[in-house]
Order: structure tokens, then C-alpha cells, then sequence
């Protein structure tokens, strides 16, 4: 539970981290094109957390391996990659464009392992192993 509250709220910030990196002017002109970045975050942030939800990556029964994780972390990413392409399409008023969508789910994606690793360093892998 503390996994997926941290990473969804992580999520929130990746599109102003994409927009810092993709902008020459950063945010605000991210902001000025596209209009606040918060709302796109948010729903990134749902996109996410139901791509992960989706794969398993939040249940108490999984039995993790590395590269398990990995490939289920990286579908989950393709999966909000996919959807938010869709709703960009199906609603043009809440448009992330290409550059800061593949910016945004790959931040997300590396913010995922960097959480998922450094939780198995601090707590130890059992953790993620055990069975209710």
C-alpha cells in the first residue's frame, strides 16, 4: 500500500520533470502550449497506478524475480503509454503531445524501479515474497 501511494504521488510530478527536459523554457512553456500540467499529471498518475494494478504489481500473493518485475513494470508502462495516447485522441483538450508523453512514461517507468529496488534494499526481498 505505501508502494503504490508513493509511486502515484511520484507520478504526479513526472510530467513537470518530462516538460523541464523537453521545453527550452521549461515548464511555463510547457504550461503556455499545453495548459496546466497538473491535471495531465494526475490522470498520468491514474494511468499508472491501473497499468500496475493491472499486472499484478500491487498484490500480497506475487512472487517476484528481478526481471519478473521488470517486464511487468515495463507492459504496465506501455499500457499508460497506449491509454493516454487514446485519450489524447478522444479528448484533444486534455493532450499531453508525443515528446512529453514518451518523456513522461519513461520517467515513470525508471521511478518505479528506483522505488521497487531501493524498497527490496531497505527491507529485503522477502517482503515482496510473502504470502498471506
Amino acid at each position: 500500500m505505501g508502494i503504490a501511494i508513493l509511486e502515484s504521488a511520484l507520478f504526479v510530478l513526472a510530467p513537470y520533470l518530462a516538460a523541464d527536459i523537453r521545453f527550452a523554457h521549461g515548464v511555463a512553456e510547457a504550461q503556455g502550449q499545453l495548459g496546466p500540467l497538473w491535471i495531465r499529471g494526475v490522470y498520468f498518475s491514474a494511468a499508472m497506478f491501473l497499468g500496475l494494478l493491472a499486472t499484478g504489481l500491487y498484490s500480497a500473493r506475487q512472487r517476484v524475480t528481478t526481471a519478473g518485475i521488470t517486464a511487468r513494470l515495463g507492459l504496465a508502462a506501455c499500457e499508460s503509454f497506449v491509454a493516454l495516447a487514446m485519450i489524447s485522441y478522444i479528448l484533444p483538450a486534455w493532450i499531453i503531445g508525443r515528446g512529453l508523453l514518451v518523456l513522461t512514461v519513461l520517467i515513470g517507468f525508471a521511478t518505479c524501479i528506483g522505488i521497487r529496488l531501493g524498497a527490496m534494499k531497505l527491507l529485503g526481498a522477502d517482503v515482496f515474497k510473502r504470502h498471506i
